[in-house]
């Protein structure tokens, strides 16, 4: 079910949507590249403050992670015409941001697993600082003309109409 979610449902809403409401170019593929990518380690943190299965989490972010490499060089070509997608930077920046954090950390807590348990809250706390800086000062002012263009074509539409399938 959460793979037919994130690489059919997902995906086949934001192309509605951009068909809906007849979305500028730019638009669209910003909408159909994000909906394409559905690997998040931002997944894992929702799941720990719903109290989900940790092991099923971390399993799904992997095997999502995997597919998406495999699938976004498939779809967005299809869903973008003229655009030609390269497995290997998908690989790259998923391998690094992803996949090697989660395997160190891994690592550490079946090697030293106390200072697994100290290290913890501090690299918690570390990770939602850096989201929050990431997302609400870094992001709006490296991209403030670009999100303003967002605001501006439609895409606080886009997010409001979207919001409500993907976390549905």
């Amino acid at each position: 079910a959460a793979l037919f979610a994130n690489f059919v449902v997902l995906p086949g809403a934001a192309l509605a949507l951009c068909w809906g409401l007849q979305l500028p170019p730019t638009m669209q593929a910003a909408l159909l590249l994000v909906t394409t990518a559905p690997s998040s380690p931002a997944m894992l943190r929702l799941n720990e403050f719903a109290g989900g299965d940790q092991a099923k989490a971390v399993g799904l972010l992997v095997l999502l992670m995997s597919l998406t490499m495999v699938y976004q060089p498939l779809i967005l070509p299809i869903l973008l015409p003229g655009l030609s997608v390269s497995p290997m930077p998908i690989a790259r920046t998923l391998v690094l941001t992803v996949l090697l954090p989660l395997v160190l950390g891994l690592l550490i807590k079946a090697r030293w697993p106390a200072l697994a348990v100290r290290l913890r809250p501090a690299l918690a706390r570390l990770g939602n600082i850096s989201a929050v800086v990431s997302c609400f000062i870094l992001l709006p002012l490296v991209y403030v003309d670009a999100l303003k263009d967002v605001l501006l074509n439609g895409g606080l539409l886009v997010l409001l109409l979207y919001l409500p399938v993907a976390v549905g």
